[in-house]
């Protein structure tokens, strides 16, 4: 979900580069638009509580008896495609999909160190503006 749509449709389309994989995809559910309910944690007290709605794109795909699903951040109907399609291939256990399943793999590493790079940047940013209460004793 968390992947850059861009790369989710490039790894897509190369699932679909192959015919077998092509000729067995059943989308049961094609990219719709929605709006998911928000939900987050408070820091103090640690309750949960609706911050509000998000516009999310949902689709789900079926290779044999193997589903794949997904659901990204806003109106992004390909990405979606191709991340069900992604999730549906990770899951089959075909010799023939295992270059695949490792670029799915692939993905999902360079997503988690995208991910972790932008928030260390984030925290970057922030350090100077954190009040040291030791320094006021």
């Amino acid at each position: 979900m968390r992947s850059r749509p861009e790369r989710l449709v490039e790894l897509g389309e190369q699932c679909l580069t192959n015919q077998a994989l092509r000729e067995s995809l059943i989308v049961t559910q094609p990219p719709a638009c929605g709006t998911l309910m928000l939900q987050v944690r408070e820091p103090v007290r640690r309750e949960r509580f609706y911050l509000g709605e998000i516009l999310v794109t949902r689709c789900e795909v079926r290779i044999g008896a193997d589903r794949g699903w997904a659901m990204i951040d806003g109106d992004e109907p390909r990405a979606a495609l191709a991340a069900a399609i992604c999730d549906v291939v990770s899951r089959t256990t075909a010799a023939e999909h295992e270059p695949l399943r490792l670029a799915i793999d692939s993905l999902c590493r360079e997503t988690n160190e995208h991910l972790a790079a932008q928030e260390q940047r984030e925290w970057n940013q922030i350090a100077d503006t954190r009040v040291k209460f030791e320094e006021f004793e």
